[in-house]
């Protein structure tokens, strides 16, 4: 039986902005999370902001990048019991990415990590505001 654990993964700026992962930790192990993170530049920093613990950076890392892809995408609001085919279609895409294992046939996919849930909203015009710097721009 896979040990399974939930993460949430929120917008340092924004904790209404999140996804919540769902982490098989037999798949992830810290050999496959060094191998991850070896890949993208700044391993160090994440390591440092995780207390030197690999899969917590890697989990992080997968968060930060997905909210990005939702981001550039218009945005992705779900749950998996609301939208199923949705979490998994950005799971699936996630996975695809270049630096990340890819998929197999298990939802989390070889790396062991599967959006379940997301609140990731672009601002529309009511979420902006406008102000006059002109003096302090001066």
């Amino acid at each position: 039986m896979s040990m399974i654990k939930t993460f949430k993964v929120c917008a340092e700026y924004n904790d209404e902005m999140f996804v919540v992962l769902q982490v098989d930790m037999d798949k992830l192990t810290p050999a496959l999370a060094n191998e991850v993170n070896d890949f993208w530049g700044g391993e160090q920093d994440r390591l440092s902001s995780e207390d030197d613990d690999v899969v917590r950076a890697v989990i992080r890392l997968y968060g930060s990048r997905l909210i990005r892809m939702m981001l550039s995408d218009g945005g992705a609001t779900f749950t998996a019991t609301r939208a199923p085919e949705a979490a998994q279609a950005w799971t699936v895409e996630m996975q695809s990415q270049e630096g990340w294992p890819g998929t197999d046939d298990t939802p989390s996919g070889l790396i062991g990590i599967q959006v379940i849930e997301a609140q990731v909203e672009v601002p529309d015009y009511d979420g902006v505001e406008l102000s006059d710097i002109t003096a302090w721009r001066s």
